[in-house]
């Protein structure tokens, strides 16, 4: 998670005022100086999203795999805009500072 954030403050311009990375969401205070901040959180939700779900499904140590997985599974099959799981929410629930 938090390689993916330096990534995106190194490469797609995300300035980061404040966060809290908690056990099942993250809190940005954010901006964007180089695209718009939406596409930029899109993108990092897409790629943290699919290394999260592999990383389940490849563990020989998670207890609760298979019901994880049919979560994100049952999620990803009721929204169209989804091919396989769904890890995220699909909005961002900004609010204004």
């Amino acid at each position: 998670m938090l390689d993916s954030l330096t990534f995106c403050q190194e490469n797609k311009g995300l300035l980061m005022h404040s966060w809290c990375l908690m056990s099942n969401h993250i809190h940005l205070l954010a901006s964007s100086s180089l695209y718009d901040l939406s596409g930029t959180l899109r993108d990092f939700k897409k790629f943290t999203g699919k290394k999260i779900i592999n990383a389940i499904i490849n563990s020989d140590h998670e207890s609760r795999k298979e019901w994880t997985i049919k979560i994100f599974d049952n999620a990803g099959a009721g929204n169209s805009r989804n091919k396989d799981y769904q890890f995220w929410r699909q909005d961002n629930q900004p609010k204004e500072c």
